[in-house]
């Protein structure tokens, strides 16, 4: 109340009957708000819908502690490269055939600029955050990536990555090739630079694992129509 009032009675027994009313009423009144609450939370989502959904629960990142898998750290893009790249790649890597991690920009991206995904891929870092705003080359090797499977949003790990003996940086562990064909139909609305004659070429480039990177296949003109590569399957293709 803004202000309080006052009231009297002729006997004590009638000023503790009032008392004990107020308190009743108070607690009543308290109960019905918690119940009007609580009703308000269940109504915002249907149970049928509920039941759809697997919620992760996110906590700070232990390092060498046993966690429950619907447990889910985040990592900055500086703390990730430490962690999964640098001091700890093969913890890392048994960390995630079992927990979610999500990697985001770091905060002095203030530019909306993006990291390159690949690496955290290789570890198996499995929520790679980029900034959606930005179509920079970050951002086409996510888009490029995802696809596959349809484009429905997931792809799965490959078998191999979930081997004991599996090593982002070790040629030997990632036995499985795949060979592909790519035909150039045509290109138009090239640019001519002076009075230079356009030699137009087709360039695809592997990129993927840390031992592929700087591979490069590169067309002399644009008749020429086929371009086969040797490319594994954990890698993407850029055009």
């Amino acid at each position: 109340m803004e202000s309080p009032f006052e009231i009297g009675f002729k006997c004590h027994e009638l000023a503790n009957e009032w008392e004990q009313a107020i308190r009743e009423a108070a607690q009543l009144a308290s109960q019905l708000e918690s119940q009007r609450r609580k009703k308000e939370r269940n109504a915002r989502v249907a149970k049928e819908m509920s039941d759809l959904i697997i919620y992760f629960r996110s906590v700070p990142f232990k390092h060498n502690e046993k966690n429950v898998y619907y447990e889910m750290s985040s990592f900055p893009e500086t703390k990730a490269e430490k962690y999964f790249i640098q001091n700890y790649s093969q913890a890392c890597l048994k960390y995630h055939r079992n927990q979610i991690s999500r990697v985001y920009p770091k905060g002095q991206r203030l530019d909306s600029s993006n990291f390159n995904p690949i690496p955290f891929w290789n570890v198996g870092s499995q929520m790679i955050a980029l900034n959606y705003q930005t179509p920079d080359k970050p951002m086409q090797l996510n888009q490029a990536k995802f696809r596959d499977n349809g484009a429905c949003g997931y792809i799965l790990k490959p078998q191999f990555m979930l081997s004991d003996n599996f090593d982002p940086n070790n040629t030997s562990t990632i036995p499985i090739f795949q060979y592909i064909t790519i035909r150039v139909i045509g290109a138009r609305h090239l640019c001519k630079s002076g009075r230079n004659v356009n030699s137009p070429l087709v360039e695809i480039e592997i990129l993927g694992a840390n031992f592929d990177a700087g591979i490069k296949h590169r067309t002399k003109a644009v008749g020429m129509l086929y371009v086969i590569g040797k490319l594994r399957k954990s890698q993407e293709i850029g055009i």
